[in-house]
């Protein structure tokens, strides 16, 4: 994961603590961090925190 970017420059950063909700509408949990791949511009992944 050398290309990923977790520092202050990761525009997808602004997502963490959104909710995460299921198919139903009930919430699932919560985003607690992205990686953000900055040459290619792309979000890549979501770490969640589900509701336990």
């Amino acid at each position: 994961m050398e290309d990923a970017d977790h520092g202050p420059q990761n525009p997808y950063a602004a997502l963490e603590g959104y909710g995460v909700y299921d198919a139903r509408g009930e919430k699932a949990g919560q985003v607690e961090a992205t990686v953000y791949d900055a040459p290619s511009d792309t979000l890549k992944y979501i770490s969640a925190r589900g509701r336990g």
